[in-house]
């Protein structure tokens, strides 16, 4: 399994539609700690996201330049659909997320394997660009 990195926020797509509230809860929950404990998981080619769509909306309306992101591969990561109605596949997620056409909320399941990496980084971090990062080390 890959290991967390920190990635552009504008370069992560989308593939949910997000509850606002759920997403303000979350705002003020990571900005009250102070830290980014969850990384995004994304496809690792594309970069969509496959978990993680709430945090993705919170780093933008924290101002966040970069989140922690897990890079995963459907040749680990199963996918199933919630709804009826709707069938999703791995290329049917690329296509839509090339497209920006959003599924409803809570349509995809991805099934992860129990322990995912978790992550520490101080939302300060997050906030700078990442050449200010590597001048500074």
């Amino acid at each position: 399994m890959s290991s967390v990195e920190l990635m552009a926020v504008d370069d992560l797509r989308p593939t949910e539609w997000i509850k606002k509230r759920r997403a303000a809860r979350l705002a003020h929950t990571i900005e009250s700690s102070g830290i980014w404990r969850c990384p995004i998981c994304i496809e690792a080619e594309s970069l969509f996201v496959m978990d993680g769509h709430h945090r993705l909306e919170v780093a933008k309306m924290l101002g966040l330049l970069r989140v922690p992101v897990l890079r995963l591969s459907y040749n680990d990561i199963p996918v199933i659909s919630r709804k009826s109605g709707f069938n999703v596949t791995p290329d049917q997620l690329r296509e839509r997320a090339a497209k920006g056409l959003l599924y409803p909320y809570k349509t995809t399941r991805h099934l992860f394997p129990a322990g995912l990496v978790a992550c520490q980084v101080p939302i300060t971090l997050l906030r700078q660009p990442a050449d200010t990062i590597r001048q500074a080390a």
